[in-house]
């Protein structure tokens, strides 16, 4: 029989960092790290909203990344 027992996840934020030498688009990205399984998904967008507030450069990609533990019992 197979368990599975969810783990913290991570939000992971992609945002603009400007331009290289050579014009290139640079991105950048920050992890949130630890985050519940029992957030909503709707609770986590409104992190990214309230997170959007305080980042100085625009957010271009917002993930959250679900773990889970897998055994066989």
């Amino acid at each position: 029989m197979i368990k599975v027992k969810k783990m913290p996840g991570t939000l992971r934020l992609k945002y603009y960092a400007g331009v290289d030498e050579n014009g290139k688009e640079l991105y950048k990205s920050r992890l949130i790290n630890n985050i519940s399984s029992a957030l909503s998904d709707e609770n986590a967008y409104a992190m990214k909203t309230l997170l959007a507030d305080v980042q100085k450069n625009p957010i271009s990609e917002f993930t959250r990344v679900n773990q889970s533990f897998i055994t066989e019992e």
